[in-house]
């Protein structure tokens, strides 16, 4: 069994809001309101540090694998999420009525191979940003720059992608962000979004949050011990995260495929 382990410290930003001043006695927190209310100052992002785990497989997670991560998740007392992770093809991108770049060949239809990272909605916010997730829920997709560098993309195109059905789906681009906000990922959505295009397929479990690694490892450790054929064996290993170059390659005529 061949494992993708990806980590990296994320900083989530929950949003602060400064709305009045801690009222000295609690009783003078009480009584009428006669003047309009003054703003102090603006409210800021303040970045809480987490790490991010995902534990990848080729294909199709195996039940097996989802169980152990998850239950190393619970005994370090981290949330999880499973996430699915797909190559899918790009045939075309529109900015209103005129088209930006199109895959184009001889017969069928071509398309640019993009890899796409779909979680569920509130785990994206928790390990990515507030921002994306919020796009996300709204019906967006989030596209990571030097994906849309190539295609020529921007904020508000849409996007022709090709579904495992072989027709298309389009989405809209709500913005486009570093790379390494989303991963190193081409482009994010949701699960419902993955659904419309076939891609159903679970192929990781993300761990996030405040935790030890030294933990983690050792409920890895732990778990993988208790398994007949992999005694003794971490379950997982520690690696930098390394995003993946978007192709510029040519189009071809490739379908969608699990990652």
């Amino acid at each position: 069994m061949v494992l993708l382990i990806a980590a990296a410290t994320m900083a989530v930003p929950p949003v602060g809001l400064v709305t009045r001043s801690a009222a000295a006695d609690p009783a003078d927190a009480v009584g009428q309101v006669d003047a309009a209310a003054s703003v102090g100052g603006v409210a800021g992002r303040t970045p809480v540090e987490g790490d991010v785990v995902s534990i990848n497989q080729f294909g199709e997670l195996s039940d097996g694998l989802r169980d152990k991560a998850q239950a190393v998740a619970r005994a370090i007392n981290a949330p999880s999420a499973l996430g699915r992770g797909f190559t899918i093809g790009l045939h075309a991108v529109h900015r209103g009525a005129a088209t930006v770049q199109e895959a184009v060949g001889p017969g069928g239809l071509w398309q640019y191979p993009v890899n796409v990272t779909a979680l569920p909605v509130d785990a994206i916010g928790r390990v990515m940003s507030f921002e994306v997730s919020s796009l996300v829920a709204r019906g967006f997709v989030v596209m990571g720059q030097t994906s849309a560098a190539l295609r020529g993309a921007q904020a508000g195109d849409t996007v022709d992608l090709v579904a495992a059905d072989g027709g298309i789906r389009t989405f809209t681009i709500g913005a486009v962000v570093p790379d390494a906000e989303i991963g190193g990922t081409e482009i994010v959505m949701s699960f419902d979004q993955a659904d419309a295009v076939g891609a159903t397929i679970v192929t990781r479990v993300v761990i996030f949050g405040s935790f030890s690694r030294v933990a983690l490892d050792e409920a890895g450790t732990d778990r993988a011990s208790r398994s007949r054929g992999t005694r003794r064996t971490p379950m997982v290993c520690w690696a930098s995260p390394r995003p993946r170059r978007p192709s510029a390659s040519s189009p071809s005529a490739s379908t969608a495929s699990t990652a």
